[in-house]
């Protein structure tokens, strides 16, 4: 009885346990595989799409939420690869499914393809409002949220300089007098919900505006008609490094310090803990042995990054930013020096094309700042 008995359970018990290990392993290994196209979407869309596509009938016989996380993925790397979308069912499955079963980044996702498909129809009415959908849907406080696909959705416009605010007013409909500096308000406006921010980066007054690219490209005709003249960056950089801000890959690395940035003031040592604590508690506890200073120069040549700060014919630093002041019409730059030689007024040198010129230790703001604080 007993040996029938284990005999019965073995041949109905085992084929079910070994088709439940098969079907773990096969889910595995598709979980892999999508993890796999996953990674290459951004750097290679056509492999991505490929390897995807090759899977459609192996999702076919998934669970549903791993047949919608690759139809996700899939209709995503057709996106990148620049391959033609413009199915209404798949599209509105896609908003269905993670509007009830998604998290914050797989229903933005969503959304955000649905307007990709009107907008290869040419339909913008439709394509904005699922692209105002799919912004409504982020959780922009989670570690994981894909700003790089908001930036596919927004586009910005920076207007900077004085009258910023009158401007504003008079060619964009736009009354900004309400902000102050480093603050932003939301406007809804011909059919879209527009960002409206006082944070330029230039030292003066100034305005950002982040909406549908439709949008940006029509306030951008608008501005050029007004007689507002166009920045690029390399203006937009001696702006900010007159006023003495900071630029990451200059006075702000990975290996510069915000003590030695003269950024000390952010740094609140008597929190409870943060990512660099230690260390940097350690460093003003030691004395700083660097940091970043201002030089004028005596004559004209202009410093660049990277060149050479000297004392008596010995390398005591590194130029970070260098310019002949647009503002002040005077030779200038911010370096990196060692401590012993940063107190003002401190005579050094520049090697500029194999000749030193001279110079002086500095302020780091060249010009005001004009900001409505």
């Amino acid at each position: 009885m007993y040996h029938n008995t284990y005999n019965m359970v073995r041949k109905i018990l085992f084929p079910l346990l070994l088709t439940a290990l098969v079907a773990c392993t096969e889910h595995g290994e598709f979980e892999r595989k999508l993890a796999v196209a996953n990674s290459l979407m951004a750097a290679e869309p056509d492999s991505a799409y490929r390897m995807l596509d090759a899977m459609s009938d192996e999702a076919g016989q998934m669970p549903q939420a791993k047949r919608m996380r690759h139809l996700l993925l899939r209709t995503q790397a057709q996106r990148h690869a620049g391959i033609g979308f413009t199915s209404d069912s798949i599209s509105n499955l896609l908003v269905s499914y993670y509007n009830a079963h998604g998290t914050p980044n797989e229903r933005m996702t969503a959304h955000y393809l649905k307007g990709c498909s009107y907008l290869e129809l040419g339909d913008e009415p439709a394509t904005l409002r699922c692209f105002n959908e799919a912004v409504g849907t982020a959780d922009t406080s989670a570690l994981d949220c894909n700003y790089a696909q908001m930036g596919d959705i927004y586009g910005q416009i920076a207007l900077q300089g004085p009258d910023s605010e009158k401007v504003m007013a008079e060619c964009l409909g736009l009354a900004c007098e309400d902000l102050v500096f480093y603050t932003f308000k939301t406007v809804d406006t011909e059919g879209e919900t527009l960002i409206v921010s006082r944070t330029g980066y230039t030292g003066e007054d100034g305005f950002e505006v982040y909406g549908s690219h439709a949008y940006i490209q029509s306030a951008w005709d608008k501005l050029i008609a007004h007689g507002v003249k166009p920045c690029a960056l390399g203006c937009r950089d001696t702006l900010r490094f007159e006023v003495g801000l900071p630029l990451y890959g200059d006075e702000l690395t990975d290996d510069i310090t915000p003590l030695e940035a003269g950024l000390g003031m952010f740094v609140k040592l008597d929190k409870e803990n943060f990512i660099g604590k230690e260390a940097l508690a350690k460093q003003k506890a030691e004395g700083l042995t660097r940091k970043i200073v201002g030089i004028e120069l005596a004559g004209r040549a202009i410093p660049r990054h990277g060149y050479d700060v000297v004392v008596d014919d010995k390398v005591v630093g590194t130029v970070t930013t260098g310019y002949n002041s647009i503002s002040t019409g005077k030779s200038v730059c911010m370096a990196m020096v060692d401590i012993e030689y940063t107190k003002l007024d401190t005579p050094v040198q520049i090697r500029i094309h194999k000749k030193l010129q001279d110079g002086v230790v500095c302020k780091k703001r060249f010009y005001e700042k004009n900001y409505k604080k």
